[in-house]
């Protein structure tokens, strides 16, 4: 299976719309920093699968759009009797799935950066 949580793009002074190239559950989920400072973008996710960014990062910037899957909270709190039905299953399963790819896109990522 083939995925991916991030992609870097690099600012031309004026484009604001950029695609999200991978799957989210959430807008939460996108971010987006520059990669000279690491500080965060502002922006919105006006239609599925785009990111517009408040102003066109300048010539040259380049930026990171990824996916942060929470971790800290499950997507599935189980109480006792409850009943175990497939679409909970499935929440469960998508969630722990997409925090691994990041996991280990992050660690990919961190190889590349630092050599």
């Amino acid at each position: 299976m083939t995925y991916n949580t991030r992609v870097t793009y690099t600012g031309n002074g004026t484009q604001t719309d950029f695609s999200i190239p991978f799957s989210y559950s959430t807008t939460s989920e996108v971010k987006v920093v520059r990669l000279d400072t690491g500080a965060s973008l502002t922006f919105t996710v006006p239609t599925a699968g785009v990111c517009r960014l408040s102003s066109a990062p300048a010539n040259g910037v380049e930026f990171v759009l990824y996916r942060e899957t929470s971790a800290a909270t499950a997507a599935v709190n189980w109480t006792t009797n409850s009943n175990i039905r497939s679409s909970l299953l499935n929440s469960m399963t998508q969630q722990f799935l997409k925090v691994m790819q990041e996991v280990k896109d992050s660690i990919a990522y961190h190889d590349i950066v630092t050599g």
